[in-house]
């Protein structure tokens, strides 16, 4: 299945042990419970990775879904 790009073309993806959701499961990669690392591969990589003037986006912790009220 291919990921989903957002509307303003980047691309979330989510490393964790539970699905995200049922609308995010596209851009979901499965890890274990507990610690883990993640690595990032480049292949054939262009200059300014190898230079270091260009670096990959910050991995960020998702909020915490909040519960709406039951009605």
């Amino acid at each position: 299945m291919p990921f989903k790009y957002d509307p303003d073309g980047s691309l979330d993806l989510y490393f964790q042990k539970e699905s995200p959701s049922a609308d995010k499961e596209a851009n979901w990669l499965p890890a274990p419970k507990g610690p883990s690392n993640l690595t990032m591969r480049l292949y054939a990589a262009k200059s300014d990775a190898l230079t270091r003037k260009w670096n990959p986006p910050p991995v960020m912790k998702a909020p915490a879904p909040t519960l709406s009220p039951a009605q």
